[in-house]
């Protein structure tokens, strides 16, 4: 989706929010409110409830309390998908007769498959008398367009191949891409391009990025590139327990790789297969429009034999068994991660 080209209604009444970008659906309020409400009169003229502090009662009650200091009122409403059905359905009444000058913005996460997050009522409520807009950035290669959309919203060119390594620098993430975006461009300055060179240098990636970096790394059996991000994950003086999550993530790939290795050659391998594959670290959930990582995952299943990856799985059995105390002897972390890329990457 081109998020930029979102028709969005700033004199709306009602409007709804949604998607799996904080960055987007707040940056849409706040044009909303821009529109709406002078800045020198958002002390008492913008009213911020999140999730459970949002009622029927309450919304009525701040709709009856215009200003006389203001004629227009804005009432967000963050988390608005975490409220209780019934809780919606009152609001939902509310929001149907409101009084003239107020406005109200409901803020929520993604729905499924572009539907609505918010309950039915609601929805239905906000739909017949203001907007519904879905913000998420896309799927797949949709979402490096959007952050190259960003990049062009800040005077920057920011070619698809430097946005997709960006996203993968921090594991996929949107808003934590948008984050380092903002970065970059104070990085380069008044230079018009922000090339892939400056997002490996300047870009730094998320925990969560480095550890599917690393993830990468052994599915690649690149055993010098996983060493050096393991000094980032697990640096000198982390605390005990600091491994299995990392432990956790390799274990995810491993399944990931097996999975990716056992479609190799099928035809319509997601009909044939999907019943077929656990449910928990499911390749297809995993993957779903996200075609990089589905090349990712193929070319690191081409770097395993069967039975090197049967192997594999046993040597982090037997590694999670050692970090959880499990097996005769204790052993420091960091070696016993050290000699687990060392056999795995051999």
């Amino acid at each position: 989706m081109d998020t930029s080209a979102t028709p969005i209604r700033t004199d709306a009444s009602v409007s709804l929010f949604y998607g799996d970008s904080e960055r987007l659906t707040t940056r849409a309020a706040q044009q909303l409110i821009a529109a709406q409400v002078p800045p020198a009169d958002r002390d008492y003229a913008l009213v911020r409830l999140r999730g459970a502090e949002a009622s029927g009662e309450r919304l009525r009650q701040e709709a009856a309390s215009v200003s006389l200091l203001s004629p227009q009122r804005v009432i967000v409403v963050e988390e608005a998908d975490s409220l209780p059905a019934k809780v919606q359905g009152e609001i939902a009444a509310v929001v149907s007769a409101l009084p003239a000058g107020v406005a109200v913005v409901f803020l929520a996460g993604p729905g499924r498959s572009g539907r609505s997050p918010l309950a039915a009522a609601l929805s239905k409520a906000v739909t017949k008398v203001g907007q519904a807009v879905d913000l998420s950035p896309g799927r797949g290669d949709q979402v490096a367009g959007a952050l190259s959309a960003e990049a062009t919203a800040q005077d920057k060119r920011l070619a698809r191949p430097a946005a997709q390594h960006l996203l993968e620098m921090v594991g996929g993430d949107f808003d934590a891409a948008c984050r380092e975006l903002d970065k970059l461009v104070l990085y380069v300055g008044d230079q018009p391009e922000i090339a892939a060179a400056d997002v490996e240098l300047v870009a730094s990636a998320s925990v969560e990025g480095n550890i599917f970096r690393f993830a990468d790394a052994v599915g690649l059996r690149d055993g010098r590139q996983a060493l050096r991000l393991l000094d980032d994950l697990l640096p000198p003086g982390s605390k005990r327990g600091s491994a299995l999550g990392i432990m956790g993530m390799l274990a995810r790939q491993f399944r990931l790789i097996w999975q990716a290795q056992a479609m190799r050659g099928v035809r319509d391998a997601k009909e044939r297969l999907a019943d077929r594959l656990p449910q928990e670290h499911n390749y297809f959930s995993a993957t779903g429009g996200k075609s990089w990582m589905q090349r990712n995952l193929a070319t690191q299943a081409g770097k395993w034999k069967p039975e090197e990856l049967a192997r594999g799985f046993l040597l982090l059995y037997e590694t999670d068994r050692r970090l959880k105390g499990l097996s005769d002897g204790q052993i420091d972390e960091r070696l016993a991660m050290e000699l687990l890329i060392g056999e795995l990457c051999r």
